[in-house]
């Protein structure tokens, strides 16, 4: 069988189903196409998707070309009013079925470790019909999901720290990021990123907040604020937004209002840097005036 890990929205725990598949004898497939042509082949089929959508589309249809079982690890999970939730985020298989009539891949679950060992053992014994050898290869590889608590970097010499408060399907990927960390550098400003914070600690400070959440998405960005802004290395705060994100872009508005810091969001738009470069100076400027009042 010839298995391909879509790892567009989450990183987190890639590793273990790697490992885990690879112990099954799985043939994993490798992308063909770069991050670019995965973005444009995206873009052509779903001009009217946000980029990340558009990302993870381009990456599944270069995987079905290659007679691939797409298995993704689960976007976000509903925690409140579903009809509030993106459906390409909470019903990612379904979606993809019903807008590009292309078979539905099998979800996986993210974080959660017993959910994640149920979900291993029964893919395990499906594919090959022994119970036995798919506990003994998640016995093997569990440790993989051990959390390795990230040491942030709080403050560079010269530069003045901002938390970037944005899902881990942006702030993971380097298609999205990588002109975006350039320009905030440009302009003298030192991202600390919401998705380096502790998973539990954020979606535990999540409840401090006074914001209406409708995902773990949501949860998590509202924690990873109430931890972020009242940090004293923190000058600011800066919401990512991909153009066309209609959803992700009502609950920023909501959430902006809760920030104690100067704050600004940033469109996420389909050009080469990304982020508007002079909206990011006046940020940086207006950083500069307010820490020196």
């Amino acid at each position: 069988m010839k298995a391909a890990l879509l790892d567009t929205f989450q990183k987190d725990n890639l590793a273990f189903w790697t490992a885990f598949l690879k112990d099954l004898d799985l043939e994993l497939v490798l992308p063909r196409n770069s991050e670019q042509e995965a973005l444009e082949l995206g873009r052509e089929s779903l001009p009217t998707e946000p980029r990340h959508i558009q990302f993870a589309v381009g990456r599944l249809i270069d995987f079905h070309m290659q007679g691939a079982d797409v298995l993704v690890p689960r976007p976000a999970e509903v925690v409140g009013d579903k009809i509030d939730a993106n459906p390409w985020l909470t019903e990612f298989p379904l979606v993809v079925n019903y807008r590009l009539s292309l078979p539905r891949p099998e979800q996986l679950p993210t974080f959660d470790e017993e959910e994640i060992q149920r979900a291993a053992i029964t893919l395990g014994t499906r594919l090959t019909s022994n119970p036995q050898r798919a506990r003994m290869a998640w016995e093997r590889h569990r440790i993989l999901l051990k959390p390795r608590r990230k040491e942030l970097v709080t403050e560079i010499a010269g530069y003045r720290t901002v938390a970037v408060i944005a899902p881990r399907y942006l702030l993971q990927q380097d298609i999205h990021m990588a002109p975006v960390l350039e320009t905030l550098r440009e302009y003298g400003l030192h991202p600390v990123l919401s998705s380096d914070l502790d998973r539990k600690e954020a979606l535990g400070r999540s409840a401090r907040v006074d914001v209406k959440t409708s995902t773990d998405i949501e949860q998590e960005l509202a924690g990873s604020l109430n931890l972020l802004d009242g940090k004293g290395f923190v000058r600011g705060v800066i919401f990512l937004v991909p153009e066309r994100s209609e959803a992700h872009e009502k609950f920023v508005k909501g959430l902006i209002k809760k920030t104690r810091k100067p704050a600004v969001v940033l469109s996420m738009q389909d050009t080469s840097g990304i982020v508007d470069a002079a909206q990011v100076q006046l940020f940086a400027e207006k950083l500069g005036q307010y820490n020196e009042a």
